[in-house]
């Protein structure tokens, strides 16, 4: 079957000694002043980086926002001013409050919705993802508001108040997002809007009824958050769009761009109002609270973070900027509560804190000497007072007083081919870089919010089980794999020189795929190359107390597997138990029922008589012509029965009960599926599975469905139950309000369709081989036309309501059997082999549930906070999407259970419950056997000496082989009840190989070539 869609698991093996923190430069920042929690924590920080996670910190400060501004007619920017003046700094220290791991790929924008209740972010994953901080603190939920078929770059909302949120990515698509739970709002395309290959979006602004959109065209397109029609196209840039910010009004619009420029554009008249170059480096970064932009803050490649403030003025040109600091390396995240500065830097996984300057009485007072000419305002002399030193006056114009911009180098991301070939008319005077004399205000910040090292490079070694790494500080480490585990911390030193030494001549198939984008490890295992690779059980530490057979190998994916899902291997384990108890409970009431039915004192036959016919001629010599009798001449085979079982109606009660899903509940329990002969309600109700509560671990995908399907992100309860007997729903998909049928199974149904002229149906089971067809008896559906059809409500295929795991648009795949392609499916075949032996009466249940051996897979502990991620894979997206997000320890809870079969791949389920691994060619080596030069012993016999073998067969098999057809004169007198190694050795290319060394080892680090692999024989020599 050729699949549209693959799904495969990864584990995120967790770094020893973690602590609260980013493992990698923090990209998105947001703080919170307004909220409840916020305020009343004195405000809360937000942070998101290249790590996948999310975190919320506790900031303990006194801060107030421009949201706390009320925006009446009539206000001014005065107002704004004694609001906000510098209060007492109080000293506080930042402390963590909680986190989760949202995102597989780097988290790139965040923004707070919904009054600053909740987080919502944009990861390369290509998903927006919504997560509501102090709901379920102890067990985080991350909802999926949706996804984009690209990296999603950034985000935009209209305010707090607001109920959506745009996101625009590399896909050249805006998407609309509805926060009430309604899914898709509106659809962007900038492809139709005349955006071209370089239309992707790498900067949102919203405000006033407006969106802004900016990437590499160089252009800012408008656009009406409605309709999503294109309002205007405002061009001026050079470079690729970096950050918008839009005006509460939505009458102005301030963009920053790779140009090094930052531009003030009037919406109005579609026209650049003023040109801001007090940078000389890409702007990466805007920020402003300030309701017209007035007051702002912008940030670029360089490190410098600088205040503008063009209130009072009537020109931008004759605001006033000062730089307030400078970072190490290129600002990511930029935000301001009033009396400080946040900062992220794509360097560092630190987050750091800025003192603010606010020079707006200083300009007033001492600054400017405003003289009013008719025309605005403008200033009359040089800032000449000595709380602001000259160095960190940076001119907003090329005009300007300080005239000093410069275009500095392109930045490498996000450069064009329209940016090379651009002539920009700033006038070059000198770079920030380079010019002593611009020195920020502030040289240090406050405080530091320190994150943690997290892994950058790796290297998978030959024995395809240990991994090397190094992290930001340049430590390396050797980590187990399989076991999840770190082996030993190696110190600082070059990758490459202790890849080299640490090197093994194995050679193994590569069975899983590693990387370390999240500054963590992850390991995704393929359904296509997840079983291939094998060791020896010998090779194996710490199994010692578990019994092998000789040269027993161990298949580390199944290995891995099977201990990672522990968990969730008990927790069916135990429901199945409770299924076969029900069974054999009504087995048990069948055979009651059997026994009552006889007659008591029945006998256990009952004489016909003799009948008159027989031996008629021996009655008399004359032939007399037979008379009609008054019994019954007995037909030979009906004293059995009928040749095959009568039909059974469906409204037979006895029936019913075997073969029907209680019509009550329109559910049979746990696991069946229409067509499938199931149990009564009346099992016991361990069998029944359970919805997942709000409060699981578990954080699977919750798709927002049709747009008519309600899901409410931001409501205590986020799962609802459908009322009983109403039709089921189907993950992804529409209510369905035609039931099927359910067809009756006849025990050698196939072989008498055949006796009669009739087909065997298509879907039923071929004779012998079961389910997958063959020689033999097996059972069959019968023709519908002899078993009366009764209406039976459809159970759900999922057990979750409207909020499913399952991704909108991602349709559960289906065998050719009829069964579900995840592990559901395999569940639900197990039960119903089990349910059709009790239907044959075969005297004993079957149970093809099995397990492997610890000698299969040996047991071990994985770390508890292992992190496991089932994702999907589809032609139309590009990064694969997640569908459900659980660690080793909560893996095995009844939610996750229920999550996990609909969401997990069905290979998953034929290794852990049928200990089944998909079977392929074994790959074969040849090899030549010849002795060596300087030995006695002769040739091998015709026909021995070129042969082919597994290539995991050992060098100690090939000697047996050789010492078998050794003649015995030339065996050495010691040889006698001594293993062969130690009197005979093999050798490759002059080297002696070890015993334990594989065919597939030595070609490929002893003989390295292609062709047969030439060895040669010896006797051993002394060492």
């Amino acid at each position: 079957m050729v699949r549209s869609t693959r799904r495969k698991i990864s584990y995120v093996i967790p770094l020893p000694g973690a602590r609260p923190g980013h493992l990698l430069p923090v990209n998105a920042l947001a703080v919170d002043t307004v909220s409840a929690v916020g305020a009343g924590s004195g405000g809360m920080l937000y942070s998101a980086g290249r790590d996948g996670k999310l975190i919320q910190w506790e900031l303990g400060m006194h801060l107030s926002s421009w949201n706390q501004l009320e925006e009446q007619d009539g206000g001014d920017d005065e107002d704004y001013v004694s609001v906000h003046r510098p209060r007492e700094r109080i000293a506080s220290t930042t402390k963590y409050r909680a986190q989760v791991d949202a995102h597989t790929h780097w988290v790139n924008d965040i923004a707070l919705v919904a009054q600053n209740t909740a987080v919502v972010s944009a990861s390369s994953d290509t998903l927006v993802k919504v997560w509501r901080p102090e709901e379920n603190r102890k067990d985080p939920v991350v909802h999926t508001l949706g996804h984009h078929t690209d990296y999603v770059k950034c985000l935009a909302s209209a305010g707090p108040s607001c109920d959506w949120i745009a996101s625009g990515g590399l896909d050249r698509r805006v998407m609309l997002w509805d926060l009430n739970g309604y899914g898709e709002k509106t659809r962007i395309d900038l492809d139709a809007a005349g955006g071209g290959p370089k239309g992707s979006v790498y900067a949102l602004g919203a405000g006033g009824g407006v969106i802004a959109s900016g990437g590499p065209e160089r252009v800012v397109r408008l656009w009406d958050p409605n309709s999503g029609k294109r309002i205007a196209k405002l061009v001026g840039h050079t470079d690729n769009v970096r950050s918008v910010l839009v005006s509460h009004d939505g009458r102005a619009i301030l963009t920053a761009s790779s140009d090094s420029t930052c531009r003030i554009w009037d919406v109005g008249s579609g026209r650049c109002q003023n040109t801001l170059t007090m940078h000389s480096d890409s702007v990466w970064k805007l920020y402003s609270e300030h309701p017209d932009l007035k007051l702002f803050y912008s940030a670029d490649k360089s490190g410098y973070v600088a205040r503008t403030d063009v209130r009072n003025v009537a020109d931008p040109e004759y605001g006033t900027c000062v730089a307030i600091c400078q970072e190490s390396a290129g600002v990511n995240g930029l935000v301001c509560a009033n009396d400080y500065i946040w900062t992220a830097t794509a360097e560092s996984s630190d987050i750091r804190r800025w003192e603010d300057f606010d020079m707006s009485s200083e300009r007033e007072r001492d600054y400017l000497s405003v003289n009013e000419n008719g025309n605005g305002h403008t200033p009359s002399r040089t800032p000449t007072s000595p709380s602001v030193p000259r160095s960190a006056l940076l001119p907003l114009t090329s005009t300007g007083h300080f005239a000093f911009a410069t275009i500095g180098s392109r930045d490498p991301e996000v450069s064009t081919m329209y940016s090379a070939a651009s002539v920009v008319s700033i006038p070059q005077y000198m770079n920030h870089q380079d010019d002593p004399s611009i020195l920020p205000i502030r040289s240090t910040p406050t405080e530091t919010i320190h994150g943690q090292h997290g892994l950058i490079k790796h290297h998978l070694l030959n024995n395809r089980r240990h991994v090397l790494t190094l992290d930001t500080s340049s430590e390396l480490a050797l980590f187990d794999i399989v076991k999840c585990q770190l082996v030993k911390q190696l110190g600082k030193g070059n990758l490459e020189e202790m890849v080299a030494r640490l090197q093994t001549m194995d050679s193994i198939v590569s069975w899983c795929s590693v990387d370390t984008r999240v500054g963590n490890m992850s390991v995704t295992l393929d359904e296509r190359t997840c079983f291939d690779a094998e060791i020896y059980a010998d090779e194996v530490e710490g199994i010692e107390e578990i019994e092998f057979r000789e040269d027993q190998r161990i298949n580390l994916g199944k290995w891995a597997l099977v201990n990672l899902f522990k968990g969730l291997l008990n927790t069916e384990l135990a429901r199945h138990e409770d299924f076969m108890d029900g069974l054999r409970a009504k087995q048990q009431e069948l055979e009651e029922r059997k026994q009552s039915s006889k007659r008591v004192n029945a006998p256990s036959f009952i004489p016909i008589g003799q009948d008159p016919m027989a031996n008629w001629e021996a009655q008399g010599s004359e032939v007399q012509t037979p008379r009609p009798l008054k019994i019954a001449i007995p037909t030979p085979g009906m004293k059995i029965g009928l040749a095959t079982p009568a039909p059974t109606y469906a409204g037979s009660p006895q029936r019913k009960s075997m073969l029907l899903p209680d019509s009550t509940t329109g559910n049979s329990g746990a696991g069946y599926s229409v067509g499938t002969p199931s149990l009564p309600a009346s099992l016991p109700p361990a069998t029944t599975r359970t919805r997942p509560s709000s409060s699981s671990g578990a954080t699977a995908l919750k798709s927002p469905g049709s747009p008519m399907t309600k899901m409410d992100y931001f409501s205590s309860a986020h799962f609802s139950s459908s009322a009983p007997g109403s039709p089921a729903v189907t993950p992804g998909g529409t209510r369905t309000s035609t039931p099927e049928a359910t067809t009756a199974t006849t025990p050698g149904g196939s072989r008498l369709l055949r006796m009669f002229g009739g087909k065997r149906r298509e879907g039923s089971v071929s004779e012998g081989k079961g389910e997958k067809g063959g020689k033999g008896l097996g059972p069959t559906s019968a023709p519908s036309a002899s078993v009366p059809q009764t209406p039976v409500p459809e159970p759900s295929t999922s057990s979750f309501p409207s909020e499913t795991p399952i991704p909108s648009g991602a349709a559960t795949p289906v065998e050719a059997d009829g069964f579900e392609d995840v592990l559901l499916g395999v569940v639900r075949r197990i039960r119903r082999q089990a349910e059709q032996s009790l239907l044959r009466d075969e005297g004993q249940i079957q149970n093809v549930m099995s397990i492997s051996l610890p000698s299969e897979t040996p047991p071990f502990m994985p770390p508890s906070d292992t992190m496991i991620v089932i994702k999907e894979e589809r032609p139309e997206m590009g990064a694969p999407v997640d569908l459900f997000h659980g660690t080793v320890a909560t893996v095995g809870d009844a939610a996750h259970v229920d999550i996990l079969e609909q969401v997990a791949p069905a290979w998953l389920g034929d290794v852990l419950f049928l200990n089944k691994i998909p079977l392929k060619d074994v790959v074969k080596i040849p090899f030549v056997l010849h002795p060596s030069d300087d030995s006695a012993l002769s040739e091998l016999p015709t026909g021995n000496a070129r042969l082919n073998a597994n290539r995991m067969l050992r060098v100690r098999k090939i000697l047996a082989y050789v010492a078998e057809r050794i003649d015995n004169n030339e065996r050495p007198p010691t040889a006698i009840d001594k293993p062969v190694e130690d009197w005979l050795e093999l050798l490759c290319n002059g080297e002696v190989l070890p015993i334990t060394m594989t065919l597939a080892s030595v070609r490929t680090a002893v003989f390295k070539q292609g062709g047969d692999v030439q060895f040669h024989y010896r006797l051993r020599r002394s060492s």
